[in-house]
């Protein structure tokens, strides 16, 4: 790739992922109803508009994919083919080359690698029509990016229709006169204009030293122009398009001395779609015009000479000027007098300084962002210092000011974890194409219904649920859902359904997976258990449906006899365990055999600063997180039951174990006492209350990786600084039950 490019690269890549899931998920719908000419027009637009941000990038072989692609869709949107199922299966075959090329591009900065041979062959195929008679020849190829768009509609042919004056350049001109030497005269004809128009007439201000060199150009045999350039809508590397204009321009030995906007708000991407350029050059208009036109995505192309203004005359037609002893060149389109009578030189609105519309989003680096966090968290845990410290202190003016810092801290708290929230469709447009596919692997019809999509996430944490979900719906496809023969004879429906839900609660989000599938067999699964000696038969029968089916979240679990490419190794539903509760989060399980199972997944908004209950056992600070409290209470000890060799109390009825931390972490208990503080968590489905000897109160932390010297200490999910120095470690629920 050229260097000119790299800055571009990783926007390149950004907005390629984002068509590809565009391209994804309007291909499927394509292929579940084959004349939705609504979706048809959408994957030809994406696959336009990717044909043109790789030819820019110089990704030839992408480019030339696309090119292919497009056609076929060309084709079908004008009725000439028919789309089908060898159609789409070639489409989509074409998505995968692009998604590779993408990765390629990410990991290699080159697409070359990918051999794209075959599936061209296949496209050029499917662009002769079988259909049609064999006499008739292949349909041409779509006319180039500025042919259609020049032969689209009368008021469009050409696009350089729109250009004022049709001039001869290298110093000729139409109907024009142009004095290189003559100086303007202090007055006018017409009312008094700004100070620049005691100069060339252009349509934006132009410097007195942009004038000055504009004339000694014109001395030289140069001619001055301007040119406006307007971008088609939606173009995504707005920057990079007008570069190519420039550069363009370079190629010509056209020298460019001023642009609306400047070069570096180009640069930024801090403009609308139109740029405005003044330059000078020998080349012909029409030359410079469709050199610009051959780039992609440039929706039209203004361009005029600049001229004096006392060099106006409207009231009567000049005779053509000869600069140069060059014999001008006559124009079939526009005459002098039909510029000079009918309408100005080009259509232009000056907008009020910074009223340009720009981007309501911007793309920021992810480093970025944690860099921001990193930040907001440091300065949480200086709040929290000045906090303690003036605790010590009785001043009323510092603890005004300090509470105002706290609430602007807060507030900005907020807004930098909303900058880092995603939704989770980032992740979920990826499935409908994988459960597509999957499906017909298996000879099953399995439809997946999406919903929550919208619901936002913590990106580290959205980047982290995308394999736990992949192994989740590879089991619903492959264990869950039964083949159609099957689901006919039990009176279900031949099409089975996967449901993928996301919701938030609290300061939670609830992902479920659920489908309409055979449901577990709880004596399957405990005979398994059995015979690999994880359970014996009486505690087996003890067990609640919840507690065996959880079985199935054990490392090297399976009841799948038979292994298969995807499941049957007991590996998948404990990387679901595994990857979810190294979030903070939990999983839990319901099943009904013969109607279907759902796969509850609670996850934290953030992995990096959240609310915390900071409790004290023995001398030493812990902290719980507050999604995991139910509630607090000071319970009298006479309260506390022995059940099953188990200390449990009730609570609204409701029995909850007992778990003692000081006997947990291996302290010694204090048994003195009449009453302890505890408090009420939920680990899965089931309540839990965690015995501690002081509530010290509430507090934002910040989450702080143990290190690998504790990695296989499993109590704990991280630590955290706290305002007085002391390090508060976090509980992690969910082990510290099964202990």
């Amino acid at each position: 790739m050229n260097g000119e490019y790299d800055q571009y690269l990783s926007t390149f890549i950004d907005e390629a992922q984002e068509y590809m899931r565009v391209l994804n998920d309007k291909m499927l719908a394509l292929e579940s109803e084959p004349e939705n000419m609504t979706a048809i027009n959408e994957i030809f637009r994406a696959i336009h508009t990717l044909k043109g941000m790789s030819g820019t990038m110089g990704f030839e072989t992408m480019t030339k994919l696309c090119h292919r692609m497009e056609n076929v869709f060309d084709r079908a949107r004008n009725g000439e083919i028919e789309v089908d199922k060898d159609m789409m299966d070639a489409l989509f075959s074409g998505v995968d080359h692009l998604e590779r090329m993408t990765q390629s591009i990410a990991s290699k900065g080159s697409d070359s690698g990918t051999d794209i041979t075959e599936i061209l062959a296949v496209y050029e195929r499917i662009n002769r029509g079988e259909k049609k008679p064999p006499e008739k020849k292949p349909a041409p190829k779509p006319p180039t990016v500025v042919e259609k768009k020049a032969s689209k509609s009368p008021s469009k042919q050409p696009k350089t229709a729109g250009i004022p004056a049709e001039t001869g350049i290298k110093g000729q001109r139409k109907e024009e006169r142009l004095e290189p030497v003559k100086q303007p005269e202090p007055q006018v004809q017409g009312t008094q204009k700004p100070d620049y128009s005691e100069g060339f007439e252009s349509p934006i201000p132009l410097p007195s030293e942009i004038q000055n060199t504009l004339r000694k150009g014109i001395e030289k045999g140069y001619v001055p122009y301007y040119i406006q350039v307007k971008l088609t809508s939606g173009t995504l590397l707005k920057g990079a398009r007008i570069y190519m204009v420039f550069h363009r321009m370079d190629e010509m030995n056209s020298e460019i001395l001023y642009s609306v906007p400047d070069v570096e708000t180009i640069e930024d991407e801090r403009f609308d779609l139109t740029v405005e350029v003044v330059l000078l050059s020998k080349v012909p208009q029409e030359k410079i015009a469709e050199a610009i036109l051959n780039i992609a995505e440039i929706e039209t192309v203004k361009i005029h000479p600049l001229r004096f203004f006392e060099d106006i005359e409207p009231e009567s037609t000049p005779p053509p000027a000869q600069v140069v002893g060059q014999k001008p060149i006559e124009s079939p389109r526009m005459g002098q007098a039909d510029l000079e009578q009918k309408a100005p030189p080009v259509e232009h609105t000056v907008a009020p300084s910074g009223a340009a519309s720009l981007s309501k989003t911007i793309r920021v680096d992810i480093e970025k962002l944690d860099t921001l966090m990193n930040l907001m968290a440091e300065l949480v845990i200086a709040r929290s210092r000045i906090n303690e410290t003036l605790k010590k202190y009785n001043i009323k003016q510092v603890a005004e000011s300090l509470s105002q810092l706290s609430r602007i801290t807060l507030d900005l708290q907020n807004i930098v974890m909303k900058i880092r929230m995603v939704p989770v469709a980032y992740v979920f447009n990826r499935f409908p194409k994988m459960v597509s596919e999957l499906s017909k692997s298996f000879n099953k019809e399995v439809q997946l219904l999406i919903s929550g999509q919208e619901t936002e996430l913590d990106r580290t944490v959205v980047d982290e649920i995308g394999e736990p979900l992949v192994h989740l719906l590879r089991n619903v496809i492959d264990h869950a859902i039964e083949t159609k023969e099957e689901r006919l004879k039990k009176g279900k429906p031949a099409a089975g359904v996967a449901r993928l839900n996301a919701r938030h609660e609290g300061n939670t989000v609830i992902i479920e997976v659920i489908d309409d599938g055979k449901g577990l067999d709880r004596d399957s699964i405990a005979r398994k258990a059995i015979e690999k000696g994880i359970l014996d038969e009486p505690t087996a029968a003890r067990m609640s449906d919840e507690e065996i089916f959880l079985l199935i979240f054990l490392p090297n679990f399976s009841t799948k006899k038979q292994v298969t490419e995807l499941s049957g190794r007991g590996v998948g539903m404990d990387v679901v365990k595994t990857r979810i509760e190294s979030l903070n989060g939990s999983v839990s399980l319901e099943s009904v055999k013969e109607v279907g199972t759902k796969v509850k997944i609670r996850l934290p908004l953030t992995l990096a600063i959240i609310q915390a209950l900071l409790v004290n056992v023995s001398e030493n600070v812990y902290a719980i997180p507050i999604s995991m409290i139910d509630s607090t209470l000071n319970l009298p000890i006479a309260d506390i039951q022995l059940v099953q060799s188990r200390e449990v109390v009730v609570i609204r009825g409701e029995i909850i174990p007992i778990i003692w931390l000081q006997e947990v972490f291996g302290l010694s208990r204090n048994r003195e006492r009449q009453s302890v503080h505890v408090v009420i968590t939920r680990v899965g489905q089931k309540k839990y209350g965690f015995v501690v000897d002081h509530l010290l109160g509430q507090d934002d932390i910040v989450i702080k990786s143990l290190g690998r010297l504790f990695k296989n200490v499993k109590e704990f999910s991280g630590g955290a600084i706290l305002g007085d120095g002391r390090i508060a470690l976090i509980l992690e629920g969910t082990t510290i039950v099964a202990t």
